[in-house]
């Protein structure tokens, strides 16, 4: 049911980028080939910062459950790391607007990490809360570094792109203590399969 929750709001977002009006933004340019949304610096850096928030939000909810010592560390140091992401992000001169008009991507993430927060918020405690707590953490942090490496090529700011760069080894580093627990605690959760990470590389 999830997934096809996703697969509803795909195509939503599709119909909505087919619709767009033409404006001055640099999202109404011609698209690249292959039908892709170009993003600005600003929508690069709300997406970032929109990463470091939601893996902020999964920290917080879930750490209050979480039993094994070594998940209920790996949680703090979300939240202590993404915590420091989003300040260096949120001082750049370039913003991020999520009022006016947010990318694409922007709705759909916001979607995952509503799926997770429920998940999260009505799954009892126990280990496979903890082992769905870090399936999630190495399907976000899989996403989020594969979107770095892209936004980074992307921008042209020279601040943003290096803020970006000196973010993906943290990122790197957070997925790969994730991937090292879970082979630990192994993959298998009580609940079915974990709802996927945002396929925000539909638009590149």
């Amino acid at each position: 049911m999830r997934s096809l929750r996703v697969g509803m709001l795909l195509a939503a977002l599709a119909a909505s980028a087919c619709g767009r009006e033409k404006g001055t933004d640099a999202r109404d340019a011609e698209p690249p080939p292959g039908g892709s949304v170009r993003l600005s610096d600003g929508d690069v850096v709300m997406l970032v910062t929109q990463v470091s928030t939601g893996e902020i939000a999964a920290a917080s909810a879930a750490r209050g459950k979480l039993q094994n010592p070594e998940v209920r560390a790996y949680a703090e140091r979300m939240l202590a790391e993404h915590g420091a992401m989003n300040d260096q992000m949120r001082s750049l001169p370039v913003k991020g607007d999520t009022v006016s008009r947010p990318p694409l991507q922007f709705a759909l993430r916001q979607a995952v990490s509503a799926n997770e927060g429920a998940l999260i918020s009505t799954m009892p405690a126990g280990p496979a809360f903890d082992r769905t707590f870090i399936a999630m953490q190495v399907n976000g942090h899989s996403a989020a570094l594969d979107s770095l490496r892209k936004w980074q090529r992307m921008v042209q700011t020279p601040a943003v792109r290096e803020r970006i760069g000196g973010a993906i080894p943290t990122v790197e580093a957070h997925l790969s203590m994730a991937r090292s627990i879970q082979s630990r605690l192994g993959p298998g959760t009580a609940t079915g399969p974990i709802l996927p990470p945002p396929p925000d590389t539909a638009w590149y």
